[in-house]
C-alpha cells in the first residue's frame, strides 16, 4: 500500500492515584481488531478488569499506521461521560524532546463530583483503508532515572489487520555512568530491540554526539562513548532503520574533577551467576572477585583487565523479581551483571576486547 506513515505517542494523564492491577485494551465492540473500509470514527477503551480498582494516573499509548490519508489517525476531544473519562483536551508537544518523539499530552476528563474512573475512552478518526496498531503502556508513578521505571506490558489492538513494522522507541527514563572517560548512557521504556542507533544531543548549542549502541532489549538500551568533558543537560535520542525517533530529556552529569582518570575501560556483561562476588561499588582488582568458572580470572588477567567496576551499583540481582505497574510479576533485566572492565595501563580496550 503507498500512502502516508503516521508513528506517534501520546501521553494520557488522568488526575487520581494509581490503584489498577489489571488493564485490558479493545474497541468499543470488544474485539481486539477493527476492520473495515470506508473512514470512520472508532473508539478504543482502557479499561481495569478487577471491581472497585481505578485506571492509573498516566500511561503511553503508542501507535504506527499508514493509509492513503494526509492524517491517518487521530484523537477526538470530546467532554466527559457519565462513568467514562473521556480526552477533553490534547495538546501538542510542549518542548524540543516532545517534538523528537512526536509526543502529545492527552488530559482525561471524568464525571462532576469525583467519581474515580475505572474506564477511558479514546475517540479516533481513522482514515480509509488505514491498516496499522497502537498499543497502551503504563507508567510507573515517581519514574527515575534512579530506578530507571520497571518493565510494563504492553495492551495492544490493530485496524484492519495490523502492522508488521515496529512501534516508535518509547524512551521513559535515562541515567549516565563514567568510569574514566567512557561513558554509558542507559534508558528504560518500550519497543527499544528495534534501536540501531543512537545520539546526545546537548541543550543550547545543540550538539550531536554519536553513541554506540551497545545492547537494545525491549525495555533497556544501552549505548557508550568516549568523551574527556562532562555531558551537560540535554537529550538522548533513539533511532531506529525506519527512521522512528524516540527521545528522553537528561539532566547531564555534573563538572568533572581537574583530575579525571583517564584510563581505559570498556563495558562487560557477564551471564548470570559467573561473578560469584561482585566487591563494591568501586573498581575491584580481579584477584578479590570470585568467578565461576574459577579460571574466568585468569582469563581475563591475560586478556589485560586488572579491575571490575559496577555500571549500575545501586542494582542488586534480587531486584530482577519485581512487579510492574498493574501488579503482575515481572523479570526486569539484571543490571547487576554489567561491569567496567579497567584494564592495565599501555593496553586499549579495543585490542583487549578484540
Amino acid at each position: 500500500m503507498s500512502g502516508r506513515f503516521l508513528c506517534t505517542a501520546v501521553a494520557a494523564i488522568l488526575c487520581m492515584a494509581p490503584e489498577a492491577r489489571a488493564l485490558e485494551a479493545t474497541w468499543s465492540n470488544g474485539n481486539p481488531d477493527l476492520r473495515f473500509q470506508l473512514a470512520r470514527r472508532c473508539t478504543l477503551i482502557v479499561r481495569t478488569t478487577s471491581p472497585g480498582e481505578a485506571l492509573p494516573s498516566e500511561w503511553r499509548l503508542s501507535w504506527v499506521a499508514m493509509a492513503d490519508a494526509e492524517i491517518p489517525l487521530g484523537i477526538v476531544s470530546e467532554s466527559g461521560g457519565a462513568d467514562t473519562a473521556r480526552v477533553c483536551d490534547l495538546t501538542d508537544a510542549l518542548t524540543a524532546t516532545d517534538v523528537v518523539s512526536r509526543l502529545q499530552t492527552a488530559s482525561f476528563c471524568a464525571a462532576a463530583g469525583g467519581a474515580r474512573a475505572v474506564v477511558a475512552a479514546y475517540v479516533l478518526d481513522a482514515a480509509a483503508g488505514v491498516r496499522g496498531k497502537i498499543h497502551v503502556v503504563p507508567v510507573p508513578p515517581g519514574l527515575g532515572s534512579t530506578t530507571l521505571g520497571l518493565a510494563a506490558p504492553s495492551l495492544e489492538v490493530t485496524l484492519n489487520g495490523g502492522w508488521s513494522g515496529p512501534y516508535s522507541p518509547m524512551l521513559l527514563s535515562g541515567s549516565i555512568a563514567r568510569s574514566g572517560n567512557l561513558v554509558t548512557l542507559a534508558a528504560r521504556g518500550a519497543d527499544l530491540h528495534s534501536v540501531s542507533s543512537v545520539s546526545y544531543v546537548t541543550a543550547g548549542d545543540l550538539r550531536r554526539i554519536p553513541f554506540a549502541v551497545v545492547s537494545a532489549t525491549d525495555s533497556l538500551l544501552l549505548a557508550q562513548a568516549t568523551l574527556a568533558s562532562s555531558l551537560p543537560s540535554g537529550r538522548l535520542e533513539a533511532a531506529t532503520a525506519q527512521g522512528f525517533i524516540g527521545a528522553v530529556a537528561m539532566t547531564g552529569e555534573a563538572p568533572l574533577p581537574a583530575a579525571t582518570a583517564t584510563g581505559d575501560a570498556l563495558v562487560v556483561r557477564f551471564r548470570s551467576h559467573v561473578l560469584a562476588s561482585s566487591g563494591g561499588a568501586g573498581p575491584t582488582p580481579l584477584s578479590q572477585l570470585h568467578f565461576a568458572p574459577a579460571d574466568l580470572g585468569q582469563t581475563l588477567l591475560d586478556a589485560g583487565v586488572t579491575a571490575l567496576e559496577p555500571v549500575f551499583p545501586w542494582f542488586k540481582h534480587s531486584d530482577v523479581r519485581s512487579t510492574n505497574l498493574i501488579g503482575e510479576p515481572v523479570e526486569l533485566d539484571d543490571l547487576a551483571d554489567y561491569y567496567w572492565a579497567h584494564v592495565a595501563d599501555g593496553i586499549r580496550a579495543r585490542y583487549c576486547a578484540g
